[in-house]
């Protein structure tokens, strides 16, 4: 079997727009897209661990044709959060990994003279992927990586790491912000011309994440493209460019973009934020409901979901609905508790206003009919006031006829 991770990351600067607070909000904190495969000894296989333990998994995975989420064995691409963030669409059970990882260990120990040298190499590439996706510290898994160099050294000196592996150590090294051992991973895989097309777009998407850490965004997005150069369908980098653009305003290339992976309920909710603003708002009442069935926890989009109501729909018991959901879930994300409370104060501003109009309304109506009303007594008046004078004048004529 060959063995190969795919893995990129998403990260966000935090902006100041009012429509866009939710962008830094769904793609909070730093996002990975990543797929592991390991030996395909009898030993290993054993082992595998599913991780699809929380609803958003399951839901997922139901999306690619009920496939199982496991660390070992499965191709299938994952979004997961370093901080095991369950708002994207395959957050990763951590503590499972590290069980995982921790058994793996006890194995290798155990059955280290039991397993061939291939096997054991392999077992340890394993190991450093449970390693980096347990959120182990990238001392960890160097150490993890030199007994793999030194199993291999004994038949090739100029033994390296796998591909997948070095992604593995650049991306833990980037979550310790070590990025200067990150770049050289990096760097190292880009100028390999045997490297395939995952690894490289990972390599850059990473590479991306990183200028997106330092504030340089412009580089970070040209980065992502290269990504997509490399491989048009790269998950990550596509999440990437959609997600910034949207934040930034870029109705046109958010959707195009995010567009691309309709399929991912993820994607959707970020596809929710630029449709309030066009004439594809239609389709949002659809999206809400894919991705609430997907993750009904799943906090920015029941705000994004309650703006269409309030601002697109304006039904309040809707909006009021989706609010009361949100401010239930308890994040301990200051941001997205404060979205919250906006949106919430948003509806209580809006009823405000549309009872403040009905009883202005109801004024201006009762103020018109009192002046149609005085109108009409003072029209009466003035005929009521006519027939008198003309009787008058009459009975003077009368009078007048008489004396004659």
């Amino acid at each position: 079997m060959k063995e190969r991770l795919n893995t990129s990351e998403i990260r966000t600067k935090k902006t100041g727009n009012y429509f866009f607070v939710f962008l830094s909000i769904l793609v909070l904190g730093w996002l990975f897209s990543s797929c592991t495969t390991t030996s395909s000894s009898s030993d290993t296989q054993s082992k595998r661990v599913k991780l699809s333990s929380d609803a958003t998994d399951k839901a997922d995975a139901e999306d690619d044709g009920k496939e199982e989420i496991n660390l070992s064995g499965s191709l299938r691409p994952l979004t997961i959060s370093l901080y095991n963030n369950r708002y994207t669409s395959g957050a990763i059970n951590r503590q499972k990994v590290s069980d995982f990882g921790q058994k793996l260990e006890a194995s290798i120990m155990k059955d280290k003279n039991a397993l061939s040298e291939k096997n054991y190499a392999q077992t340890l590439t394993t190991l450093i992927s449970a390693q980096r996706l347990s959120g182990a510290g990238v001392g960890s898994i160097l150490e993890t990586a030199r007994k793999y160099i030194v199993i291999g050294m004994r038949k090739n000196v100029n033994k390296q790491l796998p591909a997948f592996s070095k992604l593995d150590v650049a991306l833990a090294a980037i979550k310790e912000k070590k990025l200067a051992l990150a770049e050289y991973f990096l760097n190292e895989l880009l100028a390999d011309k045997e490297v395939d097309k995952e690894i490289k777009a990972g390599c850059y998407t990473a590479l991306g994440m990183i200028a997106m850490s330092e504030s340089r965004i412009p580089e970070a997005v040209e980065l992502w493209k290269k990504a997509l150069g490399v491989d048009a369908d790269y998950k990550a980098a596509l999440l990437n460019i959609g997600f910034i653009a949207t934040q930034y305003g870029d109705v046109k290339t958010a959707q195009a973009t995010l567009g691309k992976l309709s399929s991912d309920w993820y994607a959707l909710s970020g596809l929710i934020v630029t449709d309030r603003f066009t004439a594809e708002s239609t389709r949002i009442p659809a999206m809400c409901s894919r991705v609430l069935s997907k993750n009904k926890a799943h906090k920015p989009a029941l705000i994004s979901c309650g703006y269409y109501e309030l601002q697109i729909n304006h039904d309040y018991k809707a909006a009021r609905s989706y609010s009361t959901k949100a401010s239930a879930i308890t994040t301990g994300i200051a941001k997205l508790d404060e979205a919250a409370i906006t949106l919430s104060s948003s509806i209580d501003k809006a009823q405000a206003e549309e009872v403040r109009a009905k009883n202005d309304a109801k004024k201006a109506k009762l103020k018109e009919q009192q002046q149609k009303d005085r109108a009409a007594k003072e029209a009466n008046a003035k005929e009521e006031g006519n027939k008198d004078k003309k009787s008058s004048d009459e009975g003077n004529d009368n009078n007048l006829d008489g004396d004659e």
